[in-house]
């Protein structure tokens, strides 16, 4: 049942939020800069780049002049290269793998990442909505619409946000409503049945208030043909979303901001799970179980993948201009609740099915002040805190029931923190940047493990603490070019192991990263080129390792790693209509540090693992597009675009097996638009992974019960779009 704790916290938030303007007095006017955060400017001159104005730094400013390796997108780069949802920000980021598995999301981010979905298992890479902390890794799988911009933030972010950031963050903003009315729609049709229809309307209700409401729906056949229930459109799309927003302008000085949206998504993209036959026939094969030897599309089922994902949550923001500073207060309610099934064996003989349900509520409150010195220095300083429950019910049948294990977790996770930075200016054009943040983490399970019925009762509660600074300096060489250099420490959350009888928490891990780069604007504004080079040391990682002739896994802080690598971003405008961007990641991640038994062969002893990849860190990821406009005489413009995004070979577990991997693959897509000269209306046609590229997104193993399975990507896609809009 629906906890009303958030509910009511989001209320005292609310009340608190409300307060501390009239405490303050009133002075200036915030508002209208505040209209202006993360707006795409495009330059009316021909050939130009268009800017991104972010707020990476927790205030606005060009993604060009802030010292963070970033990728950002506005709404119009986002469609016009057909990114459509979270996964698909790895074909325009160098350096980002998205693996996913029982409708979790999982990016890995210059080789930072996390395998472990249980609920007291937090991610490395942090999402957040509109400001507001996105805590599961389900919910943190979204479709883009309505979308403002996109920010993808490189190295740890652990002083401005926090825990769960050591990898990186990735930032998604919804537009705003606004007080000129508008509405508009696109729907797409294409291969396997597939529709995606998306809808807004937005305009005036007062003079002070004004709303905006979107709607998605996404239908569609899968690419499996289950061969023991003779359908072939297993693992479609089914997805509804919604999204409410509303601001109300209190006056010249205040603003507050409301926000609500839904998602159900009961897809089941990653339920299936495709044998690695380089490894051999699962057992369940040798139990009587068949496979298709030539179709990795063709499955044998008895249990028919079932993924349901709802999530939903609102947020109130307020912004108050005080003179010298600005107050914001941003509070946000948050629920999920997942529930999937699926026939891990992957074969008609029941064998192995496991049944999951996971559920999270959670709340979340940042105050905030920011301003500018007298002498030019920014400076935000802040308070935060966060609580989540959340529970998980995993039922693992083997040989049709005759062996079961039901592992029952119930988490109380609670946060605090306190930060600040400031960017402080010496001399014309040498700014020093220092930051710090305290965090307090404290978790609490309770733990029933049903085996064959039998229970085992665990329960445990811990709490951690730290320290993450950051310091750096940001060199402007002249009007167009910025050099930068940051140290900065990031750690995530300690946790417990809720799909297992371990009875030891385990405690954060740590990464220490040291960066140099440059943003350039050159050939007045006709090309950007962005570069950097970094350092990880990054320790305590939470790994699974196994020990003695059982091979069972604990997770343990039993790894340390080494990560270095580079970057590059070059876009180039060379003449009026095209435009074309290239984006590169190298990378060198590896164990420097890992004892443990291998589970294939326990009873060898233990294994070294030093040297070896961390898994999902391919040393080459990049990608290359190409964009032309031309007039078609007074009728509009044409748009043509090809993109390639490529990944070296890396691997899913730290043993780097070579069935557990992935060799290197590219994918290549293309759009061909046509926008009336009225701009009201237009038509495209896309095609996506036109190549048929045949690759898996994912990998697990157990070689007692199943051996070597395998998420695969989505085979080639093709289809009719078109729009239409007010204004």
């Amino acid at each position: 049942m629906y906890s009303t704790g958030p509910s009511r916290r989001l209320m005292v938030g609310c009340t608190l939020a409300l307060a501390m303007p009239c405490l303050t007095g009133q002075s200036g006017s915030a508002w209208a800069a505040e209209q202006t955060t993360g707006a795409a400017q495009s330059s009316s001159a021909g050939g130009m780049l268009e800017e991104v104005v972010v707020t990476a730094e927790r205030r606005s400013a060009s993604a060009q002049d802030v010292p963070i390796t970033m990728n950002a997108f506005s709404a119009d780069m986002l469609q016009r290269a057909g990114i459509e949802n979270s996964n698909d920000l790895q074909r325009l980021t160098p350096g980002l793998v998205i693996s996913g598995i029982q409708m979790q999301f999982q990016p890995y981010l210059r080789g930072i990442g996390s395998e472990n979905i249980s609920v007291a298992s937090d991610s490395t890479v942090a999402v957040n909505i509109d400001d507001v902390y996105i805590a599961r890794p389900a919910a943190a799988a979204q479709e883009f619409y309505d979308i403002e911009r996109i920010e993808v933030l490189k190295g740890p972010q652990g002083t401005l946000y926090g825990r769960n950031a050591t990898g990186g963050a990735i930032n998604i903003f919804t537009r705003d409503p606004d007080q000129f009315f508008s509405a508009g729609g696109d729907i797409e049709i294409g291969n396997q049945a597939h529709t995606r229809v998306r809808a807004t309307i937005n305009g005036p209700l007062s003079e002070k208030v004004s709303a905006r409401l979107s709607v998605l729906r996404i239908d569609g056949d899968g690419f499996y043909t289950d061969r023991v229930s003779g359908r072939d459109d297993i693992a479609g799309e089914d997805v509804l979303g919604l999204r409410a927003k509303l601001l109300y302008k209190v006056s010249d000085r205040t603003r507050l901001d409301f926000g609500f949206d839904y998602l159900s998504d009961e897809s089941a993209k990653t339920a299936i799970l495709t044998p690695e036959l380089r490894d051999g026939d699962p057992i369940a094969v040798a139990a009587g179980g068949n496979i298709d030897r030539s179709d990795p599309f063709n499955v044998w089922l008895n249990v028919l993948p079932i993924e349901e994902n709802e999530s939903y949550g609102g947020s109130i923001k307020l912004t108050h201009d005080l003179g010298a500073m600005t107050f914001k207060s941003i509070t946000g309610a948050r629920r999920s609740e997942t529930f999937f099934a699926q026939d891990i064996d992957n074969t008609d003989n029941d064998f192995l099915q496991q049944f999951v349900s996971a559920n999270s509520t959670s709340f979340s409150q940042e105050f905030q002040l920011s301003g500018e010195t007298e002498g030019g220095a920014n400076w935000v300083a802040g308070l935060f805190y966060f609580h989540e429950d959340a529970d998980s019910n995993l039922d693992i049948r083997i040989a049709g029931g005759a062996v079961t294990v039901q592992p029952i977790a119930d988490l109380t996770s609670v946060a605090y923190a306190a930060f600040g930075q400031i960017t402080w200016p010496i001399g014309e054009r040498l700014e020093l940047i220092g930051g710090l943040r305290y965090s307090f983490d404290e978790k609490e399970q309770d733990l029933t493990f049903l085996t064959n019925g039998v229970p085992e009762y665990l329960s445990d509660k811990k709490d951690w603490s730290a320290w993450t600074p950051r310091a750096g300096l940001r060199y402007q060489l002249n009007d167009d070019v910025n050099l930068y250099f940051t140290a900065s420490r990031g750690f995530r959350s300690g946790g417990f192991n809720s799909f297992s009888n371990q009875r030891e928490p385990y405690d954060p891990e740590y990464i220490w990263s040291y960066e140099a780069g440059v943003k350039s604007e050159l050939f007045d504004g006709l090309a950007r080129l962005n570069a950097a080079v970094f350092y990880y040391d990054y320790s305590d990682l939470q790994v699974t390792q196994y020990a003695g002739a059982t091979a069972l896994g604990s997770i343990v802080n039993a790894a340390d790693a080494e990560i270095t690598g580079t970057e590059l971003d070059l876009i180039v405008a060379p003449f009026d209509g095209l435009e074309v961007n290239i984006g590169v990641s190298y990378l060198d991640a590896t164990f420097d540090s890992f004892v443990t038994v291998d589970p294939d062969n326990p009873l060898v002893g233990d294994q070294d693992l030093s040297d070896n990849k961390l898994p999902r860190a391919p040393e080459w990821t990049g990608n290359v597009g190409a964009q032309y406009s031309f007039n078609a005489g007074s009728h509009g413009s044409v748009v043509v675009r090809a993109d390639y995004a490529y990944k070296s070979d890396f691997w899913f577990d730290a043993f780097n097996r070579h069935y557990v991997s992935q060799d290197s693959y590219g994918l290549v897509d293309a759009r061909i638009a046509f926008d009336h000269s009225s701009g009201s209306w237009g038509v495209a046609l896309y095609g996506r992974n036109l190549s048929d590229e045949l690759y898996a997104t994912n990998a697990i193993r157990n070689a007692g019960l199943f051996g070597t399975v395998k998420v695969l990507g989505t085979p080639r896609t093709y289809g009719l779009q078109a729009y239409w809009k007010t204004r």
